[in-house]
């Protein structure tokens, strides 16, 4: 939604044309097919405050002519400067705009839209770690993955900031408000009509809603009771601290690594591959660009030749005695030992990927 936003105030204020919202609502709802309103600029506003100026100007007629009534306006600002000095500008109303928006400045501002975005995120990450049976304290800045237990998807929705009212403009939301601004005026049917719809509902049904979910409650922490019966507190502890310290380690765990491990998952079948051709062919040595080609029309799955040369290296790496890499004066070769298991080789690679 903020990239389909950027998107048209950009086509607008390069064409140094006023965008409001009402043009704005219309070009998004096209592009994306979804009601867009202006509670989706509070949320914009709300997750990077600094990416817009807002403020109600008259509004104005095809032919440019102001009209008697308020229209929302939208302006790119320059948030290039500190977080700190753009919001206290932002408040004060010195907004410096931008005065065009190219390509590079559309990406770098969806990057601080993007990193704003997972700042909140990680904040309910923060408080949900802190609210487990053990706290876990891990610093933001180390956090590679969310817990398994997050709740991602249930994540409550962005409170929308703000945004700035027209002027002398009162609106009437309930019949309470009705009410007010026509007391006298109304006929007495209407009157009593409108003070029976504006009387609060009756609590019995949020008792019965509190009810369930008490009942719900002790039925949970029975089932809980009931499976941990019989085992020492000390046990449980243990466990839970183990879990708690997995858990952690796997917040915190470098990408890299995970993408190495993937990596050392594939090497058992391209190690197959290559003695199996290294065999048949009695060959002596193999080229890598061979090998490559090999491994590319041979694998159960799709995979460039970039792909397999980092794979044979780190084949190469972790079994040295199975296969060796020479680099030679017109290219590099690999020799394969054919007296190696393979059914070593391929235990070995194995725990190696569940490391």
């Amino acid at each position: 939604m903020f990239r389909s936003t950027e998107t048209v105030v950009s086509l607008l204020h390069n064409r140094a044309e006023v965008c409001t919202f009402t043009k704005l609502k219309t070009a998004v709802q096209q592009i994306m097919r979804k009601t867009f309103e202006d509670r989706h600029l509070g949320q914009i506003k709300t997750i990077h405050p600094t990416a817009y100026y807002f403020r109600q100007d008259h509004a104005l007629s095809a032919f440019g002519k102001k009209l008697s009534g308020y229209e929302l306006t939208i302006e790119p600002w320059d948030s290039s400067q500190t977080r700190s000095e753009s919001d206290q500008e932002y408040r004060l109303g010195n907004c410096k705009v931008l005065k065009s928006l190219n390509a590079s400045t559309l990406v770098q501002r969806r990057t601080e839209f993007h990193n704003c975005l997972i700042d909140i995120v990680k904040q309910h990450h923060k408080e949900f770690l802190s609210k487990l049976d053990r706290p876990l304290k891990v610093p933001d800045d180390k956090i590679t993955r969310w817990h398994p237990n997050f709740p991602l998807d249930q994540i409550p929705d962005v409170e929308p900031s703000s945004l700035p009212k027209p002027q002398n403009v009162s609106k009437v939301t309930s019949a309470n408000d009705v009410l007010l601004h026509a007391s006298g005026k109304l006929p007495t049917k209407m009157q009593q009509a409108l003070e029976n719809v504006g009387k609060p509902s009756s609590e019995c049904h949020t008792e019965n809603g509190n009810k369930a979910i008490s009942n719900e409650t002790c039925s949970s922490s029975a089932i809980k009771r009931s499976d941990v019966k019989g085992i020492s507190a000390s046990l449980l502890e243990r466990i839970r601290a183990k879990e708690a310290k997995k858990l952690e380690e796997a917040m915190t765990r470098n990408p890299a690594e995970d993408k190495r491990t993937e990596m050392i998952g594939r090497l058992g079948e391209m190690a197959r591959i290559l003695r199996s051709f290294y065999v048949k062919q009695k060959k002596i040595s193999l080229t890598l660009i061979d090998a490559m080609k090999i491994i590319t029309d041979s694998y159960h799955s799709a995979i460039s030749e970039v792909e397999v040369e980092s794979h044979i290296k780190l084949l190469a790496e972790l079994c040295p005695n199975f296969m060796t890499l020479m680099k030679v004066r017109h290219g590099q070769y690999l020799k394969i030992d054919k007296n190696q298991d393979m059914n070593q080789i391929s235990a070995k690679l194995a725990k190696m990927s569940k490391q």
